[in-house]
């Protein structure tokens, strides 16, 4: 008793023990915490609406596409490559013309260039053969 007067006149204080540290931690830690949280539920961030993007959105497509839509799919995807393929060779032709490079020209370039089907036939020959040794 006569230390707690003698704390109370001079103004003293206990040491505290380490517990009571770690309890005034934790409570400064909640009520920060607690103030944040406030602070944000009163006032929140103002955030600016997403933009657009500008390129051509895409329908989603179901997880799953029956095989005759994707067979009609993939069908148009080769009619377009096909047309352009086509319009190509047409460009390439009207420019031969025009440059008066003549189709014999053409066929002596043609005939120098390998064909794979021969390539893989013989392939296949030279397979065999080390195949039978």
């Amino acid at each position: 008793m006569i230390k707690q007067l003698l704390y109370k006149w001079f103004g003293l204080q206990d040491e505290p023990c380490e517990t009571c540290e770690i309890l005034r931690e934790q409570l400064a830690k909640s009520d920060s915490e607690r103030k944040d949280l406030l602070a944000r539920l009163l006032n929140p961030p103002v955030s600016e609406p997403p933009q657009k993007d500008e390129e051509e959105m895409k329908p989603v497509q179901p997880a799953f596409v029956p095989w005759r839509i994707r067979q009609q799919m993939m069908e148009a995807e080769d009619r377009k490559q096909a047309d352009l393929l086509r319009n190509r060779q047409r460009e390439i032709a009207q420019l031969e013309k025009d440059l008066g490079i003549g189709a014999k020209d053409a066929s002596n370039i043609r005939e120098t260039v390998p064909i794979h089907a021969n390539d893989s036939a013989r392939q296949e020959e030279i397979h065999q053969g080390s195949g039978a040794n």
